[in-house]
């Protein structure tokens, strides 16, 4: 007599969609209308900028030499090329990256300076940044009007900005895309029941799920070590498997998932006319992301003499 063979098919759709940061070389640009409204001007060393607001994020002006623009609508544009510039937004003064690189990631490598500088000083250099990279990696469009050229500390300030540069390139921007590594997988039988094979939640660390499961399911974390009932979690780049006892037989279906990351981080450049600056600022999409698709699974008994 053979013995019989219990199976589970797990069929798992999942939705792969680009977020502000995938870049696509050949995308249509995504515009729209952005609210500029300029703020307190700022000094730094022999030069100025103003601290600007667009749409009610802290925003940057990204060519020093040109003109401040007006208060008004203008037009933005998601950024689909530079990815640098858009992570460098992210991790500057005034985003929420800053809390990750630490407020004394955005200042002045002057020997004269203990401890770490004022808000206004870092966005400055935030600023400075922002527009080096904007200028194709060019000190003097980047410096323009300071006279941080003169300083003894200017060749170690050039050397800072392609540490950091290098720095925020290994960083990561959170992410609300995930998916799962395969879509139609077959259990076996093990000592304890029945088992899907390993499968992978691919996206960002940061990204969690709570998959709904049925009474005597368990999802078996591997990369936690960890067993769950009733609600099952899985971060990004996890891997798992779920398991039944072997006379479980019964369909089932987990409803959309939606990841802990619900808004897309966005960042935008802003033409403001010929003579004034280009503007750069980062958002939270207001959109929420689109879910995971629902995992369903059925728990197949073939019998056989």
């Amino acid at each position: 007599m053979r013995k019989g063979r219990q199976m589970v098919l797990l069929c798992i759709a999942a939705m792969l969609f680009c977020t502000a940061l995938c870049f696509p070389k050949e995308a249509k640009a995504q515009t729209e209308q952005v609210t500029i409204e300029t703020g307190r001007e700022i000094y730094y060393h022999q030069y100025s900028t103003n601290l600007f607001y667009i749409n009610g994020n802290v925003g940057y002006c990204l060519q020093p030499a040109k003109e401040t623009p007006a208060d008004g609508i203008y037009a933005g544009e998601v950024l689909q090329n530079n990815e640098v510039l858009a992570k460098a937004i992210y991790f500057s003064t005034g985003q929420p990256g800053e809390a990750v690189v630490g407020e004394g990631f955005w200042q002045i490598p002057d020997p004269e300076i203990s401890g770490v500088v004022s808000w206004d000083e870092r966005y400055a250099y935030s600023h400075m940044f922002l527009s080096w990279i904007f200028a194709d990696y060019d000190f003097d469009a980047a410096f323009h009007g300071t006279g941080l050229e003169n300083e003894v500390f200017y060749e170690d300030l050039k050397k800072d900005f392609q540490w950091k540069l290098e720095h925020i390139k290994g960083l990561k921007v959170p992410e609300a895309a995930l998916s799962f590594s395969d879509s139609d997988v077959t259990a076996y039988i093990d000592s304890e029941g029945q088992r899907t094979e390993s499968l992978v939640l691919s996206g960002d660390p940061e990204n969690e799920i709570a998959l709904p499961l049925r009474e005597k399911m368990v999802l078996v974390n591997e990369s936690r070590g960890t067993e769950e009932t009733g609600i099952g979690h899985i971060s990004g780049g996890e891997q798992f498997y779920l398991r039944a006892p072997i006379d479980m037989k019964e369909t089932y279906q987990s409803g959309e998932i939606y990841g802990s990351i619900t808004n897309e981080w966005r960042s935008l450049i802003i033409g403001t006319g010929e003579d004034t600056q280009i503007m750069g600022v980062g958002s939270y999409a207001v959109t929420p992301t689109a879910p995971v698709h629902s995992m369903c699974s059925g728990f197949l008994q073939e019998k056989s003499d």
